[in-house]
């Protein structure tokens, strides 16, 4: 399919020049929507902002905005209308032709003239035609003529309301000429009967949808879906419909959760929580066997996991001295774990860690807090825990006792101020704008490096929301860009985390040569949340089927076939991963966090030699 981004046959021009004025609607293609899906749904996005930012100006923040899936879902109600339209042959001729026979004291021209002057095309509204030189083409008339049917036509639609600030009619009502333009065309739809094999005429048949749903645009899309297939079966908007329908859905999800959420906090409770639902993998028993083989100390191993800051605390008050690195640790103790037979030591929270999931957690209130273990900085072992130094001195005085050190990965994504943030933004998923109009990002820079901001959105302050993106600002470039928190899909987002795009070759490359890093440290790695980075749930996460509802709110804009998805992503990143790992760095331990369900084919098909829940 074309993804050129003008694919539209006729222009549309159905917002007022009063709107595009009051909004600075100065983009020509401004209502052509393209047959892609995602270019149709990032184009709505990017214009719904430039109206809400200008909303915002001149109404004040708390103006009710107007939403992307929604005006996305009115641009492509109004394409399938013409297309309808465009089943009825002669149509136009019989209008125009009425137009002129009933006309008084004006013809068409100038009829039609008094529409464009108020809801021009793109040309006329820059000034680089006049409406007569513009009408003077028999096509332009007829186009300019369907075009006043249809903005009297949604201007009584009840679902479209929303949007009366730019499509409303309210300025040609007490024109002579538009109610002409409009019984014109009315007689010509009468004159022509009924549409295709159906009783209904076409004006009929194309106010059907709000006759049987008059409030809801979602609805009338969905009745659209279930009655015109014969209709658009051969138009490219067709396969826009089932997107629009789940974007919409989506968008609405959203919101109710939004309003539970704030009559929660109202009532001092905590932020609303979508009801979780585990996806359902009943079809991976059919899966190839390729199970890892185990070294002959793997079957031996018995570990025991220490959260590292916590240890050092307690082995301080044991031992009754400052013990605050790893080279620290008294011998005594590690004599004391190899006495009690354990054969590995897993250190949970050795790297460095987000400086802005400290900063969080201390402007909630808890000054004291550590980042969190699983909001990683880079893969160093943390300079306060020792260092490089620190870890060697520890590695050599445990193996001397039969101990190996075990580490966590955290493949699925860093912490929101990571090297890669600040270096590497393109590795991680994200939007141009935020993916709700609602979103405002006003709190602290919660950036270490003054060459970038890094703002949560500001419902996690006052604990009204929990947005599924962050903003991170290059005040180098003026770069803004809205990255998706890390999140599986079940509550709220892991507000602390960034997102890395596992669609991406390069991040995956990248990713892989982090963990061998990790595994030339440690002979044993536990991979934190693995679960999230199969083929299946990044799909479902992320990249949702056409028509399917994503895991994860605003991301429907980013669907795509299930071919596509392959092509994209052709093997499991997990096999890759332990393939790698035994060629590069064989004798690693692998241990994967898994459930959902996954835990055998995570051991059976990807060959992770245990698995971890």
């Amino acid at each position: 399919m074309s993804t050129d981004i003008h694919t539209s046959a006729k222009e549309h021009f159905y917002i007022s020049k009063a709107a595009r004025n009051r909004y600075h609607l100065e983009d020509p293609y401004l209502l052509r929507l393209p047959s892609d899906r995602r270019e149709a749904m990032e184009q709505s996005e990017k214009q719904t902002e430039a109206i809400n930012q200008r909303l915002s100006l001149l109404e004040g923040e708390k103006t009710k905005k107007l939403l992307p899936a929604q005006f996305h879902g009115m641009k492509l109600l109004h394409e399938l209308q013409h297309h309808v339209i465009d089943k009825v042959s002669g149509l136009h001729n019989k209008a125009l032709a009425v137009l002129d026979s009933e006309a008084s004291n004006w013809n068409s021209v100038e009829y039609l003239g008094k529409f464009v002057e108020r809801f021009p095309t793109g040309e006329i509204y820059r000034s680089k035609t006049a409406p007569e030189a513009w009408l003077k083409s028999p096509a332009n008339r007829a186009d300019a003529l369907e075009e006043a049917y249809l903005v009297w036509m949604n201007n009584r639609n009840p679902a479209l309301k929303q949007f009366a600030g730019l499509i409303s009619d309210k300025e040609l009502q007490g024109d002579q000429a538009y109610p002409q333009l409009v019984k014109a065309m009315q007689h010509a739809v009468q004159s022509a009967g009924p549409v295709g094999n159906r009783e209904d005429n076409l004006e009929e048949l194309l106010t059907r949808p709000f006759r049987h749903s008059p409030d809801s645009l979602l609805d009338q899309l969905r009745f659209i879906k279930l009655n015109w297939q014969d209709l658009l079966s051969d138009s490219p908007w067709w396969e826009l419909l089932d997107e629009a329908i789940v974007l919409i859905e989506d968008e609405d999800r959203y919101l109710f959760f939004e309003n539970l959420s704030h009559e929660n906090a109202a009532q001092g409770g905590m932020f609303g929580e979508q009801e979780v639902h585990s996806p359902s993998y009943d079809d991976l028993g059919d899966a190839p066997a390729r199970y890892s083989h185990d070294s002959s100390w793997m079957p031996e191993v018995v570990m025991i996991a220490k959260s590292t800051y916590v240890w050092l605390d307690q082995l301080s008050r044991q031992y009754g001295r400052h013990i605050a690195r790893l080279q620290d640790i008294p011998d005594e103790e590690l004599d004391m774990l190899a006495d009690r037979g354990f054969t590995a030591l897993w250190l949970i929270g050795l790297w460095e860690r987000s400086h802005a999931s400290r900063k969080i957690k201390q402007l909630q209130g808890n000054p004291e807090a550590k980042a969190s273990a699983y909001a990683l900085e880079s893969y160093d072992i943390a300079h306060e825990l020792g260092g490089y130094d620190g870890y060697v001195d520890l590695r050599n005085r445990a193996m001397q006792r039969g101990i190996r050190l075990a580490s966590d990965m955290v493949p699925n994504h860093t912490g929101i101020d990571s090297e890669l943030v600040r270096n590497r933004p393109d590795w991680f998923l994200s939007s141009g704008q935020p993916p709700y109009p609602n979103y405002t990002y006003n709190g602290p820079n919660l950036s270490e490096d003054s060459r970038y901001g890094i703002h949560i959105e500001d419902g996690y302050w006052n604990r009204s929301d929990a947005a599924v993106t962050f903003k991170r600002v290059d005040h180098m470039t003026g770069d803004t860009r809205y990255i998706y928190h890390g999140n599986d899909g079940t509550t709220m987002p892991w507000n602390d985390t960034a997102q890395l795009n596992f669609l991406d070759p390069e991040v995956r490359e990248g990713v892989i040569q982090q963990i061998l890093h990790v595994a030339r440290m440690f002979p044993v790695i536990r991979f934190d949340a693995a679960m999230v980075l199969a083929k299946r749930h990044i799909q479902r996460l992320w990249f949702p089927l056409h028509g399917h509802a994503p895991g994860i709110p605003s991301r429907g804009a980013w669907s795509m076939s299930m071919a596509e998805f392959h092509a994209a992503m052709p093997q499991e990143f997990w096999r890759e991963v332990v393939d790698r790992v035994a060629e590069e760095v064989p004798d690693t331990l692998l241990l994967a966090e898994a459930f959902w369900m996954l835990e055998g084919y995570f051991v059976r098909t990807l060959g992770m030699h245990r698995v971890y829940n």
